[in-house]
C-alpha cells in the first residue's frame, strides 16, 4: 500500500492551519465522526478544493482550516477506511463550524487478486497496454506545455484506465498525486471522472495544492515567475477581470460569434470582425445577476472568442497542436462555449462546474494540471 504512505506523508505537512478554538473569520472549523461508532476521527485530511487551505483532523476529531477569501468551496473529507465526503461551504466573515459524519468503506479486493495470477506474458502483454494507455491519460491530464517537463505523477499505481473502441476512460482508487516543480506545487487530486476520445477529453475532480519548499532563491523566483506567466491570460484571468469589470485594463477583448473561427490566422480573425461589423462585446452583455454575492453568472449562446494582447502564442503551442508556425507574432487567442444555459463563476476565477464550459485555442492547450494555479492564487 505504497500510495497510502505517500498521501499519509503529503498531509503530515498540512498542520499549519489555526488552533481550534480561534475564532477567525472567514474559516471552516469543525469535528468528524464515526458513522456507526459516533467517534471523533483522528487523522482525516480536510481541505478547501482548489485551494492551498487544509487540516488534519486531531485525535479528538476536531479540524481547523485557516481564513481564505469569502465564497463558495467544496469542501473534502476524507480518510483511508472510508467512504470520501464533499460537501459545498460558503465562507463568510462569521467561522463555518460542521460536524461531518464518515461511513466505513468496503473495499473490492477482487481485482487484485485476479491480477495477481496473472502470468508471463499475459501480464506482460497487460503491462504494456497500461503504459501506454497511462500515456495518453498523462498526455490530457497533465498536458503538453512546456510545464509538463517539471511535472509528473507520484503515484500513477492507483490509477485504473480502460480503453475500448478508442475510448479512454480512467479512475483512481486513492488520490493522485502531482508534484509540480515548474510552478512549485505538490497537487493532491481526488479524480471524479475521466474520458478521452481522440482529440476531445474532459476531467473533473478536486485537488489540493501545497506549497513546495526550496532552499534556493533562484528557484523561489523561477516558481513565482512561472506562475505569473500561467496566470497571465489564463480562463483564471479572464474570469477575474470580468468578475471584476477590469477587460480592458487587465488586456482583455472578446467577441460574440455563432462560429467557432479561433483556428484563422490573427489578421483572418480581425478582418472576420470587420466583415462581420463585429466590435468588441462588454461584460454586461455576457453576466447576469447570481444569488451569490462573490459568483457571476455567464449567459451566452454563441462562441465567445477572447483575445489577450499582453502576451503572444508561444511557439510551443504551433508545435502541439500541428499548426503551421505564423509569420508574425500572434495575440494569445481563446474560445469557449457554454454548455449549460447558465455558467456560474467564483470571484477568483473558477466555474463552479469547469465542465459546463468547452475551451479551444490557448485555454484548450493550457487545460492541463500542470498549468493549475490555486483559487487563492494572489497575482502581483
Amino acid at each position: 500500500m505504497k500510495a497510502v504512505g505517500i498521501i499519509a506523508f503529503v498531509f503530515s505537512l498540512l498542520l499549519f492551519a489555526v488552533p481550534v478554538s480561534a475564532q477567525t473569520a472567514n474559516a471552516v472549523s469543525g469535528i468528524v465522526f464515526d458513522q456507526e461508532s459516533k467517534k471523533p476521527l483522528s487523522d482525516v485530511h480536510v481541505f478547501l478544493a482548489n485551494t492551498t487551505k487544509g487540516d488534519v483532523s486531531r485525535k479528538n476529531g476536531e479540524f481547523a482550516i485557516a481564513a481564505t477569501q469569502p465564497g463558495v468551496y467544496k469542501l473534502v473529507v476524507m480518510r483511508i477506511g472510508y467512504k470520501r465526503h464533499i460537501q459545498s461551504v460558503e465562507v463568510s466573515d462569521k467561522t463555518i463550524h460542521l460536524e461531518i459524519k464518515l461511513s466505513p468503506q468496503i473495499y473490492e479486493m477482487e481485482e487484485l487478486a485476479i491480477e495477481g495470477k496473472v502470468e508471463g506474458k499475459r501480464r506482460e502483454g497487460l503491462s504494456k497496454k497500461w503504459n501506454l494507455n497511462l500515456s495518453e491519460f498523462k498526455k490530457r491530464f497533465l498536458g503538453e506545455t512546456p510545464n509538463r517537463r517539471g511535472c509528473k505523477i507520484v503515484n500513477p499505481d492507483v490509477i485504473r484506465i480502460d480503453m475500448i473502441s478508442g475510448f479512454l476512460t480512467a479512475s483512481a482508487l486513492e488520490p493522485i498525486i502531482v508534484e509540480n516543480k515548474s510552478l512549485g506545487y505538490q497537487l493532491t487530486y481526488v479524480l471524479e471522472d475521466f474520458w478521452a476520445s481522440g482529440s476531445e477529453f474532459a476531467f473533473n475532480g478536486e485537488p489540493f495544492f501545497e506549497e513546495l519548499e526550496s532552499s534556493k532563491q533562484r528557484e523561489k523566483r523561477r516558481w513565482r515567475d512561472r506562475r505569473v506567466s500561467a496566470f497571465e491570460g489564463s480562463l483564471q484571468h479572464f474570469l477575474r477581470a470580468l468578475a471584476d469589470r477590469s477587460l480592458k485594463k487587465s488586456g482583455f477583448v472578446m467577441y460574440r460569434l455563432h462560429a467557432n473561427i479561433w483556428k484563422y490566422s490573427e489578421n483572418d480573425f480581425l478582418f472576420t470582425m470587420e466583415d462581420f461589423g463585429k466590435d468588441p462585446a462588454y461584460a454586461s452583455s455576457i453576466l447576469i445577476p447570481s444569488e451569490q454575492t462573490h459568483e457571476r453568472t455567464l449567459l451566452f449562446s454563441e462562441f465567445l472568442h477572447v483575445m489577450y494582447k499582453k502576451a503572444y502564442m508561444p511557439p510551443d503551442y504551433y508545435k502541439r497542436m500541428g499548426l503551421r508556425l505564423a509569420k508574425h507574432r500572434e495575440y494569445t487567442r481563446s474560445s469557449v462555449k457554454l454548455l449549460s444555459s447558465q455558467v456560474t463563476f467564483n470571484e477568483l476565477g473558477f466555474p463552479n462546474n469547469p465542465l459546463e464550459i468547452s475551451r479551444s485555442g490557448y485555454w484548450g492547450w493550457t487545460s492541463g494540471v500542470c498549468n493549475w494555479l490555486p483559487f487563492d492564487y494572489e497575482y502581483p
